[in-house]
């Protein structure tokens, strides 16, 4: 894949491969669909400049609430997000599902 290819990429299927940081990931801002469930995530801050994610799956890592706290402000555009099996207050993610779910139907 050339840095054209990875220009345009929208969907990275990286689960399962003990990941700990998604450093490195910031670059593929066209992205809009990132599964990195089942890895050892730790930091995902790097994720924040990933401003067109519409789904996001981040089960079974090491990450706490602290660790998603921007994806409310930085990712407006997601509409999925699941978080189980770390330690994130299911919560809070609840209350960013119930807002987005009432801004995709209001269309704002």
């Amino acid at each position: 894949m050339d840095g054209t290819q990875l220009e345009r990429l929208q969907d990275l299927h990286l689960g399962y491969n003990q990941i700990t940081t998604t450093e490195g990931l910031e670059t593929l801002s066209t992205l809009t669909s990132l599964q990195l469930q089942r890895n050892a995530l730790e930091d995902i801050s790097a994720l924040a400049a990933l401003t067109n994610l519409e789904k996001l799956k981040l089960e079974f890592n090491k990450l706490t609430t602290e660790d998603v706290t921007f994806i409310p402000e930085k990712l407006k555009k997601l509409r999925v997000i699941t978080v189980a099996e770390n330690q994130v207050d299911e919560k809070i993610v609840s209350e960013w599902n119930a807002f987005t779910l009432k801004n995709t139907e209001t269309g704002r």
